[in-house]
């Protein structure tokens, strides 16, 4: 059976501009799969390919080509995956579909499949677009590199693709402990236990979409049509499309009462992580609830994940030793219209950075140029306050503890006391009875 892959004319027109007349193109194909079809958002060259000019499929690095796909994965919001590459050539390539272009799949889906990035989609199998200029014809193929099995697509350039944005905003506050006998841990190993940690919380918590608990089967296009809005919401809605307006998901953990079970432990570390992650995902009409929500999920782990890998290279790169006591400070998120779509990617700016690094990065990754900064990249992550955590960690560093451990003390003082005087006046009690008698 023939696979439907379906993709925005406008990248059609991106193929064919490449010049094919001395060398070929390689870069990756950036999409989602649902009901069985494969949607294709957007096209982004390879940069900087070594040699700088490919002859042929024996010159393309699979390993380059693997980094770049992770780099741009990780751009990506949940639900959208490198869902194969594309060749634009002056013959015909994918015809025979050569040894090296296996090679190449098959290491572009083994670097896709670390832990907490999400990388790969359910399926196994990897899109391989060719734009061959001598016959103005563009041909595709699935290749699964599990299995080695080639299998025929076919691909449908069309502007009628719709999208549903749903948003959320997570919110971590908690507290993680290390025992004086546990085994040494680098930050780098505490920042996994935090991320294997928000990994189980999500998987065990409650989605809800618009406040409402939907079965795992429904398809998002009914959204539209059992949405009720209110009067006073009507007229604002008269002129604007209601598709356009986004899906608000929550997400409800279980809670647990800490204070039922107190156990009093010699920790030798600890780490306090607080913060919110701002959620955006994009999804087919046609993706059940299901996948709204594994969507959701994974743009979380994979946004936090990345976040925890740049900021953990960012104190190797400064020869940074880590602190006993010190507050850091990931980078925080923002969103980039993709041009010609209204599909956002993500990039990540450290303190003191600003649009125009988010800009080179983007354009570099994805092979797209933006025109304006200020209407193309959102800031969707207020920056942090740190100055309200720098007296906390001072205390912990002097050995000093909040008024409010020291009211907790003294309540345990007071309480302690009263009970020595209880077991006091009940054995003078007992002794003179027993005199007595």
């Amino acid at each position: 059976m023939v696979k439907n892959i379906f993709a925005s004319s406008h990248l059609l027109t991106y193929l064919q501009d490449f010049d094919t007349s001395d060398s070929l193109s390689v870069g990756l194909v950036l999409g989602q799969t649902c009901d069985g079809k494969d949607y294709i958002v957007h096209m982004a060259k390879s940069p900087s390919l070594p040699p700088k000019k490919l002859r042929n499929l024996s010159d393309v690095n699979d390993l380059w080509l693997a980094d770049h796909a992770k780099q741009a994965t990780k751009m990506l919001s949940g639900g959208m995956y490198v869902i194969g590459i594309f060749v634009a050539s002056e013959t015909d390539l994918v015809t025979s579909f050569p040894t090296n272009l296996k090679a190449v799949l098959l290491q572009l889906s083994k670097s896709l499949s670390t832990e907490y990035l999400h990388g790969n989609t359910s399926s196994n199998e990897k899109i391989v677009i060719n734009y061959c200029s001598k016959s103005k014809l563009v041909k595709c193929k699935l290749y699964d590199p599990i299995k080695s099995i080639v299998k025929p697509a076919e691909i449908n350039f069309c502007d009628d693709n719709k999208w549903i944005r749903l948003e959320c905003k997570y919110e971590i506050e908690k507290n993680y402990f290390w025992e004086e006998e546990s085994p040494e841990m680098d930050l780098k190993e505490q920042m996994n236990v935090v991320l294997k940690d928000v990994r189980k919380n999500l998987k065990l918590s409650v989605i809800l979409f618009d406040g409402e608990f939907k079965p795992e089967d429904e398809c998002l296009e009914l959204v539209g049509k059992q949405k009720k809005i209110s009067k006073s919401e009507r007229s604002s809605y008269e002129n604007s499309n209601q598709d356009s307006r986004p899906i608000i998901v929550q997400i409800l953990e279980e809670t647990t009462d800490e204070s039922s079970d107190i156990i009093i432990k010699d920790i030798k570390s600890q780490i306090k992580v607080v913060g919110q992650i701002t959620s955006t995902v994009w999804m087919n009409p046609r993706a059940s609830y299901k996948m709204a929500s594994n969507a959701i999920v994974e743009d979380i782990l994979r946004s936090l994940s990345t976040r925890l890998e740049m900021h953990w290279d960012s104190l190797i790169e400064e020869e940074h030793r880590e602190d006993s006591n010190s507050i850091h400070e990931p980078p925080r998120r923002v969103m980039i219209t993709i041009p010609g779509t209204e599909i956002t990617v993500s990039d990540y700016l450290f303190p003191g950075e600003g649009a125009e690094e988010a800009k080179t990065s983007v354009e570099e990754i994805l092979d797209i140029k933006l025109a304006g900064l200020p209407d193309e990249i959102q800031e969707v992550e207020g920056f942090i306050d740190i100055t309200s955590y720098e007296g906390n960690i001072s205390q912990i560093a002097e050995g000093k503890i909040s008024k409010n451990d020291k009211e907790y003390s003294h309540k345990l003082f007071i309480i302690g006391l009263i009970f020595a005087l209880l077991v006091l006046v009940v054995s003078i009690i007992v002794h003179s009875v027993l005199k007595n008698s």
